[in-house]
C-alpha cells in the first residue's frame, strides 16, 4: 500500500509489536513507523518447539510406527524416534525463515542492513530504546499523533463496525448506526452500502426516504 502514489502509510505502535508484529509495522512509510515510550518492539527471530513421547511409550512396551513419504518430511514429531539429522532438518528450516525474515525488515527500512545482525536476535526493546537502534523512528502513541493531525488541519474519519444482531436481545449499537445512515444522503447509503440489515431491519435509500 505504501507504494501507491500519493498514499503514505503510518504505523503507531500503542503496545506491541513484536515478531509477526513488527513484522507487519516495519512496513510503514519510511520515516513514519512510531512507538509509545513503553510500547514493545522486535522480537526479530523465529522459534520452535516440540514434544516427543517415543522414549516415554518405549518404556512401557508400546511402539509406534511412523510412515512418510519423503525423507525429509516432518522429522520431528510426537511420535517416533527423534534422531539427529531430523533435528538438524528443524533448525535449518528456521534458520532458512530467519533469513527471510531478516530480509523483510532490512527491505523496508533499508537504514538496519548495517545493524541487522545485532538487532536480529529475538531480543524485545521499549519504545526509547527502539528509536536509538533504528527500529522506530520517533516517540508518538496513536492518539497523540491522531491530535497532531488534527492540529494540522487534517481530515480524520472513523471506522464504524456494523454489529449484526446479538444471539439473546438486541445489538446495543443499531440505534445509533440506524441514526448514522439516516444522516447521509440516500446517494451515499446507495454509493456506499446499497442497502444493510440492521437488527432485522433493512436499511437501503428507498427506506430511509420513507
Amino acid at each position: 500500500l505504501r507504494n501507491e502514489p500519493g498514499i503514505h502509510v503510518t504505523v503507531c505502535v500503542d503496545n506491541v509489536a513484536a515478531s509477526g508484529g513488527y513484522m507487519m509495522a516495519c512496513t510503514a512509510s519510511p520515516g513514519r513507523l512510531f512507538a509509545a515510550p513503553f510500547a514493545v518492539v522486535g522480537s526479530i527471530g523465529v522459534y520452535g518447539q516440540a514434544v516427543n513421547i517415543h522414549k516415554a511409550l518405549e518404556d512401557r512396551g508400546v511402539q509406534s510406527l511412523v510412515f512418510r513419504a519423503g525423507k525429509n518430511k516432518a522429522p520431528v514429531g510426537l511420535l517416533g524416534e527423534i534422531t539427529e539429522a531430523g533435528k538438524a532438518n528443524i533448525q535449518q528450516m528456521l534458520e532458512t525463515t530467519q533469513a527471510a525474515f531478516k530480509h523483510h525488515v532490512t527491505s523496508a527500512r533499508p537504514s538496519l542492513k548495517d545493524t541487522i545482525d545485532d538487532i536480529a536476535t529475538g531480543d524485545i526493546w521499549l519504545g526509547l530504546n527502539a528509536v536509538e537502534n533504528g527500529l522506530v523512528d520517533g516517540l508518538s502513541t496513536s492518539d497523540e499523533y491522531i491530535q497532531d493531525r488534527i492540529r494540522d488541519g487534517a481530515t480524520v474519519l472513523k471506522l464504524i463496525q456494523r454489529e449484526k444482531p446479538y444471539l439473546f436481545g438486541r445489538s446495543p449499537y443499531g440505534s445509533r448506526i440506524k441514526a448514522f445512515m439516516r444522516s447521509m444522503t440516500k446517494e451515499a447509503v446507495t454509493a456506499v452500502l446499497g442497502s444493510t440489515d440492521v437488527d432485522g431491519e433493512t436499511i437501503n435509500a428507498r427506506s430511509l426516504a420513507a
